[in-house]
């Protein structure tokens, strides 16, 4: 009974979420944001799901793992920074300074932690971020391999790998430093401030997994090799 009692107050925080306030508010943005933006596809399909369904995953991801409502709408917000300049035709500063009026500092500044991780030396930063911007990019990596993997299931085994040359990498050098974000965002010592990230970040690593496996690659080839520049 204890134990039950224990994980529903962990939801404790969605009593206090208003999904006709700020929440509705930010899901409006992205869209707005995002209009005309569409996912990668499998083979030469034309692009037709929009790019709006990569964030409503992050931010259900985040929720069923305890977002707050702050949390949630940076998880809706977070390609602005890169992604929204091209699509909504402000530049990047037009589009950060609007969401810090309408959302504020926390919101903004959950958003730039997932913009660095975008970057080349991201792994280097993952010790110094956040029990909040740790659950954002667990979030966010594990949406975006759910989806790859349903794209990889719709190929022959024998074509999965070259679906990543189509998204600009080696098969095996992208499951690699997939693999070593899961390990170091597991490895952050804020993980124990946020226990349903334990079961969130397990979740992530199962998920290179199933792509390695899905390529045909041993998931211990890995964590072979030298390691990456932390």
């Amino acid at each position: 009974m204890h134990q039950i009692t224990q994980v529903s107050s962990s939801y404790d925080c969605y009593a206090q979420l208003s999904f006709n306030g700020p929440l509705h508010s930010g899901l409006l943005l992205a869209a707005r944001w995002h209009h005309g933006h569409f996912r990668d596809t499998t083979a030469d399909l034309p692009a037709s799901l929009p790019y709006l369904s990569q964030l409503l995953a992050t931010a259900a991801i985040a929720l069923d793992h305890g977002a707050s409502e702050d949390e949630a709408i940076a998880a809706l917000l977070h390609s602005a920074p890169t992604d929204g300049p091209q699509q909504s035709k402000q530049n990047q500063e037009a589009l950060r300074g609007e969401m810090l009026n309408q959302f504020g500092l926390r919101v903004t500044v959950l958003v730039d932690d997932l913009t660095g991780m975008r970057q080349a030396t991201a792994l280097r930063q993952i010790n110094s971020l956040s029990a909040s911007s740790l659950l954002m990019v667990a979030a966010d990596h594990l949406a975006h391999n759910r989806y790859l993997l349903s794209e990889l299931l719709q190929l022959p085994a024998e074509q999965r790998q070259d679906y990543f040359a189509h998204l600009g990498s080696a098969a095996l050098a992208t499951l690699r430093h997939q693999q070593a974000v899961a390990d170091q965002l597991a490895a952050s010592p804020a993980v124990s401030e946020r226990p349903r990230l334990i079961s969130l970040l397990q979740q992530l690593s199962q998920s290179v997994d199933a792509l390695a496996l899905a390529c045909g690659i041993d998931p211990e080839q890995l964590r072979e090799g030298p390691p990456f520049n932390l």
